[in-house]
């Protein structure tokens, strides 16, 4: 299910993507592993990846325009989607800060540009699907 009405207009209209990435780093460093573990509830090759993308998500003052397009992706539907609802600090959805750094940049998610500046990212090579499903499942 995807955003409710009104989730993504919360988000701040002068947020840049950066600013966007900031938040879902910050949320994920700070309760990521706690939450994955109580909200999916099972160890198997999809938590493994998630926790290990989360010691290499690289740092807001740092991170490429590819990586950050990379981690927003997640959000939206892979190794992050789990959090697409969780509500961080100031209340508003993980996945309202993904959409809205896209659609600032993009036309959506499926808009081609974004897919081939996801996959230049180098954590693309070990947590892009299905790399990660191959590397994770035994």
């Amino acid at each position: 299910m995807g955003l409710m009405p009104g989730d993504l207009e919360k988000v701040p209209k002068n947020f840049s993507r950066r600013d966007c990435y900031r938040r879902i780093y910050e949320w994920h460093k700070e309760f990521g592993e706690q939450r994955l573990k109580e909200k999916y509830q099972r160890e198997d090759a999809y938590s493994k990846a998630y926790l290990d993308l989360l010691k290499e998500l690289p740092h807001p003052d740092m991170v490429s325009e590819e990586c950050m397009d990379f981690i927003f992706g997640e959000v939206i539907y892979m190794l992050m989607e789990w959090s697409y609802h969780e509500v961080e600090k100031f209340g508003f959805k993980i996945a309202a800060y993904a959409h809205f750094a896209i659609d600032q940049k993009y036309d959506g998610i499926h808009d081609n540009n974004f897919k081939k500046s996801r996959e230049k990212c180098p954590l693309y090579e070990k947590f892009g699907y299905p790399k990660w499903r191959e590397r994770y499942e035994e």
